[in-house]
């Protein structure tokens, strides 16, 4: 399994917050990979490899609901083991 976090934040507190796991997931086998380029907003969420979620959206009720953002959904192995 394969992590993309971004390299940099504008807000400090969520940056160190995101790197308190990330010794326990080195342990676990998870690869960690730090984005360096502008703001990553996007996001890609993979489950049981066949279902996919892409999108600017967070997974939580308020960013699906107010945040004027969207996700896709595609149910495709193929896609989620690529």
């Amino acid at each position: 399994m394969r992590l993309l976090v971004p390299g940099v934040s504008d807000v400090p507190a969520a940056f160190y917050a995101g790197r308190a796991s990330f010794t326990r997931l080195l342990r676990a086998g998870i690869e960690i990979y730090t984005y360096q380029g502008e703001i990553l907003h996007a996001k890609l969420y993979v489950f049981d490899c066949c279902w996919s979620v892409i999108g600017s959206a967070n997974l939580d009720f308020l960013s699906m609901r107010f945040n004027d953002e969207g996700n896709v959904g595609i149910l495709d192995e193929g896609f989620g083991t690529s």
